[in-house]
């Protein structure tokens, strides 16, 4: 998903989610209303596969978009095995031209953090019944809403990628 930067990111840390398809995403890897609240397209299918689908070992996502200086890039994806733990740049996104105008190329591994929502209790990866693979083996179809837990609430930062 791609934001200028005269639109809000998704989310600012130390405050609330919005409502606006974070949460959703944050906790059962759903993009859909996120992408439709921020006007952004979700990347959710693997390249070479036929359907949306996680990323598994050597997979990726293919992402294409149009872009001029004073744009932002801006994205969340899930961490699998958390309850409502997602990866994405700092909440300002990261900037795809340099101070010159330039397009900006290479790894940008370094601006990529991981999140909590604040959503849910933090539990350990992988277990636990709020996590996405054991809720859903709770309830099947997800035909059950998640159950929130007492937390923060609140966006915080989790760990710096490097």
């Amino acid at each position: 998903m791609i934001a200028s930067a005269q639109i809000p990111a998704f989310f600012t840390e130390g405050e609330a989610d919005r409502g606006e398809g974070l949460e959703a995403l944050a906790e059962d890897g759903n993009p859909a209303a996120l992408a439709a609240a921020s006007g952004g397209t979700a990347f959710n299918t693997p390249d070479g596969a036929s359907e949306p689908g996680p990323l598994l070992p050597g997979d990726s996502y293919i992402v294409e978009f149009t872009s001029a200086p004073g744009h932002y890039l801006d994205f969340a994806t899930m961490l699998v095995q958390t309850n409502d733990w997602f990866f994405g740049p700092q909440a300002s996104g990261i900037a795809l031209f340099d101070e010159e105008g330039a397009p900006i190329s290479g790894d940008i591994t370094d601006q990529v953090v991981l999140w909590d929502a604040g959503t849910e209790v933090d539990q350990t990866p992988g277990v636990g019944p709020t996590k996405r693979r054991v809720r859903a083996a709770l309830t099947p179809a997800m035909s059950t809403p998640t159950t929130p837990f007492a937390s923060s609430r609140t966006f915080r930062l989790r760990a710096r990628l490097s």
